[in-house]
């Protein structure tokens, strides 16, 4: 899969510009076991070339039109792992809104907390588009400067849609980040933005 990608919750950047090569493999039915290997953007962060992350949970079914997960995550960095770390999420999905919890105690290996709650919601308005609405809510130690900064809000819509095998979406992002830590360019941008995704299963 190829496709420029967007980071709400991990705080290496607002989003990545730029597309980055993603390779997941992943077994669906109850039970959910996945890997994901993605390249990184060293000018974005200080870190390895090559991010692995590997996952399991549990999917479950209520009803017809709601659904459960719980999902541990962990993020692995070949030659750097003093930066891995643990992040455990639950979500629940309901007639087009999702709602979801993210954890981890140990941020980037910092032993620092950092919690992302987040909302969406996905209406198809005609066929095979949808409409795309996302808020999102990070706060924890892992990103308190100790002079009051220590949460911020991310949103953004968008449109989606799907053809022979791709999958396709145009979104303007945003969070609620302002004055001196309101950053208007380059990779560390985090006001508003427009991104295209393009991204193909196979």
């Amino acid at each position: 899969m190829i496709t420029a990608f967007v980071v709400y919750h991990k705080q290496q950047a607002i989003l990545h510009c730029k597309p980055t090569l993603t390779g997941a493999t992943i077994a669906a039915f109850l039970w959910v076991l996945g890997a994901v290997m993605s390249t990184l953007m060293n000018q974005v962060i200080t870190l390895p070339d090559v991010e692995i992350d590997v996952y399991a949970g549990y999917y479950g079914e209520i009803n017809d039109d709601t659904s459960y997960d719980f999902t541990l995550y962990r993020y692995n960095y070949p030659g750097d792992s003093e930066l891995d770390y643990l992040e455990v999420s639950v979500g629940i999905d309901y007639s087009g809104f999702r709602a979801a919890y993210w954890y981890t105690d140990d941020y980037g290996g910092s032993d620092l907390d950092l919690h992302y709650t987040e909302i969406n919601y996905s209406w198809e308005f005609v066929e095979d588009w949808s409409l795309d609405l996302h808020y999102g809510y990070n706060f924890g130690d892992a990103i308190d400067d100790g002079e009051g900064f220590d949460s911020y809000s991310d949103f953004s819509i968008g449109v989606s849609t799907e053809f022979s095998g791709f999958s396709v979406s145009m979104a303007y992002l945003d969070t609620d980040i302002d004055g001196d830590y309101e950053v208007n360019s380059g990779v560390y941008k985090n006001s508003g933005t427009l991104l295209a995704t393009v991204s193909y299963a196979f």
